[in-house]
């Protein structure tokens, strides 16, 4: 367990902000956001220029821009966890996280969105001028053959659901987006949102224990 010093978002009082390696780091950060109040933990999966969830500041969501995957508290003192490598996460101080939260939407939103999404990712695949190629067939098959872990049975069946198709469809947008590269064809707009949207039904997904997302 690596411990670093930081200087807080207040100012010149410092605190210990843990840098969690393994399942024991992971044992002592939660005893020590537990500690500030945390109730919880949620996910949120930004992209490069695009915050979607992250409560700041900028140097924060910065960071969890280029990692592209970042834990928030929930409640107690703000903290974004951002992942720096496989396996390494390092605190941050944070801001408020209740309007950032909210940006995501509830389960109810993201699941009719990831139906709605689902049509207009198969309808680019189907596109007679983008068909796709070997590369883009063999992507596909190796999608579908992909299955979430068995969640622990605490998971609500519904969260499960809504994550494996929220990844499905992710994945999909990122073949057609590597096919349009490969045909030489601009990003389609729509499959950039269906792509956002993804993200969202994912973050939500995982972080359905928060009465938040409900």
């Amino acid at each position: 367990m690596l411990l670093s010093r930081a200087q807080t978002a207040g100012g010149d009082r410092e605190q210990q902000r843990p840098m969690v390696s393994d399942r024991a780091g992971w044992a002592h950060t939660w005893g020590w956001l537990r500690s500030r109040g945390a109730r919880g933990l949620r996910l949120v999966v930004p992209a490069p220029g695009d915050p979607l969830g992250l409560p700041g500041p900028a140097a924060t969501n910065r960071l969890a821009m280029t990692a592209g995957v970042a834990l928030v508290s929930v409640a107690g003192d703000p903290v974004v966890l951002v992942a720096e490598e496989p396996g390494l996460w390092r605190a941050h101080p944070a801001l408020d996280d209740a309007l950032a939260a909210a940006q995501l939407g509830t389960r109810s939103e993201v699941r009719r969105a990831m139906r709605e999404s689902m049509a207009v990712v198969t309808a680019a695949l189907e596109d007679h001028e983008m068909q796709p190629d070997a590369e883009a067939l063999a992507a596909i098959e190796e999608m579908r053959r992909f299955s979430l872990p068995t969640p622990p049975s605490s998971v609500d069946p519904e969260d499960v659901a809504l994550v494996a198709s929220a990844l499905r469809v992710w994945q999909l947008t990122l073949i057609a987006g590597r096919l349009a590269d490969r045909m030489n064809r601009s990003p389609d707009p729509a499959l950039l949102e269906v792509a956002r949207w993804s993200r969202r039904a994912v973050a939500v997904g995982f972080s359905a224990n928060s009465d938040r997302h409900r």
